[in-house]
């Protein structure tokens, strides 16, 4: 209210059209510095009409509980500005130097380093002056705020889920602390022990847990997971900030429950036609569920009711505990890695009758889920029920198409070779009409009948009329062919 009413009586005086002032729209309001870093405290001001010796500036850290300033930088009328030293309630000391720019002579400040939390956060000048009548009057700049960044840190966070165990299926209750400057954003996320992400806190509006990159809340977190997956291992908490960056805290515990279904099973070659081969992959430590205790094949002859013919061998957890009919276990490719298989042969069944067989582990816990069954021969050549590997199953559709298409372009190609072997060429030009093309023979003229037929079958030419009226002549002298019995006869020419 004071700055208005100056303004607005310096507006009145007509001979003092402008008056001292603080350019605050130049004036950074906030200024950001790290924790053990430097930041420059500026001011900018203007001139008025006003007598220039008789202006006083003061700067220095602004009290808010006592709404006055204490004093550290000076500029008294015209001389240069000065560092005020062994002030009361200066906490900065050396921490705080005169900043002033050559530049621009209206420009000061303090450049302050070596800053720490403690430092006080807000700034401020006044300046006071003479008017041309004589009236003293001043004019306090807009205050600078001192923004002493700090990276989030976790000051309590996830303690109480450090090596915890607990139960498939029961809820885990998470508290975490956040500090920082300015206020990080928080979030907290339930891992499985592959790392997918199963649930989040803080979740998006739509109800969605929040991504990886995404931001959480700006305030500490006390929140539970309720009905805990088995494959959930880790708490994992996120705090991030735009102006300090991010931080991370992880935390494992354990969850106790029955086993994973064991992957990839499927039927082997069998050493003979009373024998089925299995392999799987075995199960890990996470996939155990805490404790260990042996895989279990099952299997029974189709067509009977499982429940009175289900055999089931216990094995142990691993191939040494398996017994006799235990394979050495052997590495495959799964992706890009060779992975251990572990193998078993169920011995003593009846040949050419199929069997359902399948794999299942079992803890203190319970019995886990079964694999998935198959329908398994003893003796059958069991690549027609395996799980193909994808790399192989590309690679031999491959081979096929190339087959298939080169077998097409061959067929393509015996067939446009008959076509133009069995073309007909183009018909020679004669020089008779096309009528006459032919059987027609040069006659010579006055040639006397009889030797026209000279060689021809005579009883055929005896039992025609004398003058051979099935003969047609074209009316100059030479004859022409009818339809007559000497069509299909022989011929020889003179």
């Amino acid at each position: 209210m004071k700055y208005h009413i100056i303004v607005l009586s310096c507006l009145l005086w007509i001979k003092l059209t402008e008056c001292f002032q603080w350019d605050n729209s130049v004036s950074d309001s906030s200024v950001y510095a790290n924790n053990s870093g430097s930041a420059i405290i500026k001011f900018r001001y203007s001139y008025g009409a006003e007598d220039r010796s008789s202006v006083n500036i003061t700067c220095g850290i602004w009290n808010t509980d006592q709404t006055k300033i204490i004093p550290m930088v000076t500029k008294i009328g015209n001389q240069p500005a000065q560092r005020r030293s062994g002030v009361t309630g200066d906490v900065l000391g050396n921490n705080a130097a005169l900043y002033t720019e050559s530049t621009q002579p209206t420009v000061i400040g303090l450049r302050l380093s070596n800053i720490a939390k403690t430092f006080p956060t807000q700034y401020r000048c006044d300046a006071s002056f003479t008017k041309a009548d004589g009236v003293a009057d001043s004019v306090l700049s807009e205050r600078v705020i001192l923004n002493v960044l700090e990276r989030p840190k976790f000051t309590n966070c996830l303690q109480n889920i450090q090596s915890k165990e607990t139960v498939a299926g029961n809820s885990l209750d998470i508290t975490c602390k956040v500090s920082g400057n300015p206020t990080p954003n928080l979030k907290c996320s339930l891992l499985a022990f592959d790392r997918e992400i199963l649930n989040t806190f803080p979740k998006k509006n739509s109800g969605r847990n929040l991504e990886e990159d995404e931001p959480g809340m700006p305030s500490n977190i006390t929140a539970s997971f309720s009905n805990l997956p088995k494959e959930a291992r880790f708490v994992r908490c996120f705090a991030s900030q735009t102006f300090t960056g991010t931080n991370t805290l992880e935390r494992r515990f354990t969850i106790l429950h029955t086993p994973f279904p064991p992957k990839n099973f499927r039927q082997e070659n069998s050493p003979d036609r009373t024998s089925i081969t299995v392999s799987w992959l075995p199960l890990t430590d996470d996939e155990w569920g805490g404790a260990k205790d042996g895989y279990r094949v099952a299997y029974y002859m189709v067509g009977q009711d499982p429940r009175l013919n289900l055999t089931t061998k216990e094995l142990g957890h691993q191939p040494s505990e398996f017994g006799q009919d235990a394979n050495v276990y052997v590495s495959r490719k799964v992706g890009e890695k060779d992975v251990e298989f572990y193998f078993y042969t169920i011995k003593g069944l009846n040949p050419q009758r199929p069997y359902q067989v399948y794999l299942y582990a079992q803890n203190r816990y319970g019995k886990g889920d079964d694999s998935i069954r198959f329908s398994m021969t003893p003796g059958d050549n069991p690549n027609a029920m395996e799980s193909r590997n994808p790399e192989s199953d590309s690679k031999l559709a491959e081979i096929i198409g190339g087959v298939i298409g080169g077998t097409i372009v061959l067929v393509l190609i015996v067939i446009l070779v008959v076509w133009l072997c069995r073309r007909p060429s183009a018909p020679k030009k004669s020089k008779y009409p096309t009528s006459y093309v032919e059987d027609a023979v040069d006659y010579p003229p006055q040639q006397p009948q009889q030797n026209l037929y000279a060689g021809v079958n005579n009883s055929k030419q005896r039992n025609g009329s004398s003058n051979h009226s099935d003969i047609m002549s074209n009316g100059d002298g030479y004859p022409m062919r009818g339809m007559n019995s000497y069509e299909t006869s022989e011929k020889a020419y003179v």
